[in-house]
């Protein structure tokens, strides 16, 4: 039997696939980028290819794995105002006879310099603590028994002033476990309230910086497919400040202000309407996928316009029309029910999703299973 272990548009010799595996185990914090500018910037890398702005960024990738179609990788970032997460999920339907891997890796880095403490004339250093919350899923099914090339993982990496703190979470076919500030949680659900304690100056700027990463990998044959690894950090990830909202444990007279992530008085007060900055137009994400059924499908606009949503087959004849119509900034939530025209359910199988606005056109492809 030949082994390979594939990327997306990539073989590689098995023994390099672990080799390489070995060393994601051996670095599972990641290592922060020191920033010297004024102000927030955001990043959201998918893939490989990265995206940055000084405006929050939301990101999604999906496609069929090439040469391999039934394999399917989906991943989305997030980079808001004290808030980072992604997701990413792989489903794999090997259909012959080898053994094979695909990997999918999502990150996603917010961090801003304008963080100010107050207190009383002449203080410049202050005991304090800072809060985060992190949440996700940690998932996966299916694959060889025993193997570690099965695997869904999750890592964290925080900084504050001179303050850092580093988590990770893993769940495979061989172990599953976590260490760092999320050591006392256990996959699938994975969730911890931390704070990062000591001393912070007072009356001078500092930086906070949030990162978050899932890595995933799929790794069967047609004896075990189908197999699904999934790390799901999208709707938490890593968040500033407690379940309140409150930043810092602070000493009487003192408070602190972050204007660009929102922080007002000690509070954390940003949420997810915040203005999304769309460098590369509109995006369009699909969930659950593969689907038994219903599809849905979440636009994120960068202005008011007219969109069409349209099902195609892979020979670019039409399915259904989702949508087709004024839509407003923002984002926008759409459903296909799986069904053609005529009403009838399609057929198991990948199609594509169009989307056309202002004379670009995003693409995703979406699989029914049934």
């Amino acid at each position: 039997m030949t082994h390979f272990g594939t990327r997306p548009g990539t073989l590689v010799p098995l023994r390099d696939v672990r080799g390489a595996l070995v060393l994601m185990l051996a670095s599972a914090t990641l290592v922060a980028t020191p920033c010297a500018r004024a102000g927030p910037f955001y990043w959201v890398t998918l893939q490989g290819a990265a995206d940055s702005s000084a405006t929050p960024l939301r990101r999604s990738y999906q496609t069929a794995t090439p040469g391999v179609s039934p394999t399917l990788v989906h991943e989305e970032g997030l980079a808001y105002p004290g808030q980072v997460g992604t997701h990413v999920r792989l489903d794999t339907t090997w259909p012959f006879e080898i053994q094979a891997g695909v990997t999918g890796v999502g990150s996603a880095r917010a961090a801003t310099d304008d963080f100010v403490i107050t207190g009383p004339p002449g203080a410049t250093q202050v005991a304090a603590g800072m809060h985060f919350r992190s949440r996700m899923k940690v998932d996966r099914g299916g694959g060889l028994p025993g193997s570690d090339l099965h695997r869904a993982a999750a890592s964290l990496h925080v900084a504050a002033a001179q303050l850092v703190a580093d988590g990770s979470c893993w769940s495979s076919n061989h172990d599953q476990g976590s260490d760092g500030v999320l050591a006392a949680s256990s996959p699938p659900l994975v969730g911890a309230d931390f704070t990062l304690s000591g001393s912070f100056p007072v009356s001078v700027p500092f930086s906070v910086s949030l990162e978050f990463r899932a890595t995933d990998r799929t790794y069967g044959d047609s004896t075990d497919s189908p197999g699904f690894t999934e790390t799901d950090g999208i709707a938490a990830g890593v968040v500033l400040g407690d379940e309140n909202g409150r930043v810092m444990d602070l000493p009487p007279g003192y408070t602190v202000d972050a204007p660009s992530w929102g922080v007002d008085q000690n509070h954390f007060v940003a949420t997810a309407s915040v203005r999304v900055a769309s460098t590369g137009g509109a995006a369009l994400t699909a969930a659950p996928n593969p689907s038994h059924a219903a599809v849905t499908f979440e636009c994120f606009m960068p202005r008011p316009g007219t969109v069409r949503l349209e099902i195609v087959d892979p020979q670019g004849r039409s399915v259904r029309r989702v949508f087709s119509g004024a839509m407003d900034a923002g984002r926008q939530v759409l459903e296909w029910d799986g069904r053609g025209e005529s009403g009838e359910p399609v057929a198991p199988g990948v199609y594509l999703a169009v989307m056309r606005f202002a004379g670009r056109t995003v693409t995703r492809r979406v699989a029914l299973v049934h």
